[in-house]
């Protein structure tokens, strides 16, 4: 699958209410490109947990990759590898590389 199939998945489910499927047409023209952006991300910085990808972006707000990132993932074009702590939080968490 491609990053361009993943734009033909329902972003709302039937019993969301009205708000999440204007959320969704809104953004459906962007997914594909968003997806690009991220892989994109992950291929310059392979190894990375969300945190650490976003710092390394400039990005202040992790969920623009973290919810990227699985989907990536359920289309086998991502990984993750074992915990580890970030860099970042101190925490443990998923390091992410492409496939």
């Amino acid at each position: 699958m491609n990053l361009y199939d993943l734009a033909e998945r329902p972003l709302a489910r039937p019993t969301d209410p009205a708000t999440s499927h204007a959320a969704a047409t809104e953004i459906a023209p962007k997914l594909s490109d968003i997806r690009a952006w991220a892989l994109s991300l992950l291929r310059e910085h392979p190894g990375m947990t969300a945190v650490e990808l976003c710092e390394a972006a400039g990005i202040g707000d992790v969920r623009k990759v973290n919810r990227r990132l699985p989907e990536l993932e359920r289309d086998g074009l991502v990984r993750r590898g074992d915990a580890r702590l970030c860099r970042v939080t101190g925490k443990r968490a998923q390091p992410w590389f492409p496939v």
